[in-house]
């Protein structure tokens, strides 16, 4: 789970993604998390369900895809 936050909170710092394309994406994977609780996830405030953290490892890949042609 700690390298699915890492990944994230990188193309977050490097603006590569945005919080809202983030949780969109997200959601759209099926995720449960909120917005807020999916940002404390990233800056490590708190835990997500293991089902959730893989959820936004999908939604994260289908997003460096869209933006990255990866």
């Amino acid at each position: 789970m700690e390298e699915i936050r890492r990944r994230t909170r990188s193309l977050l710092t490097e603006g590569s993604i945005t919080p809202d394309d983030l949780w969109i994406a997200f959601y759209a994977v099926g995720g449960t998390a909120g917005p807020l609780e999916l940002e404390a996830y990233v800056h490590g405030l708190m835990q997500i369900s293991m089902i959730d953290a893989e959820l936004l490892s999908d939604a994260l890949l289908e997003l460096q895809e869209r933006r990255f042609g990866r």
